[in-house]
């Protein structure tokens, strides 16, 4: 089981948590625990499009 995993709206937004989850000590910026990141296990990206809602019925 994965400690966290983010669904995200678009292609953008998968490149921004990448860059910002595989920086070393990126938990100190959030001001929590580290935790294992892995974007093939822990994203999910709406590849049909950026409507919210189709995001959370097919997650």
């Amino acid at each position: 089981m994965r400690d966290c995993i983010f669904l995200l709206a678009d292609k953008n937004m998968e490149a921004t948590f990448i860059g910002f989850l595989t920086r070393d000590g990126f938990h100190f910026s959030l001001g929590i625990r580290q935790f294992d990141f892995d974007p093939q296990q822990d994203i999910i990206v709406d590849e049909m499009g950026n409507e919210e809602r189709s995001l959370h019925t097919r997650a």
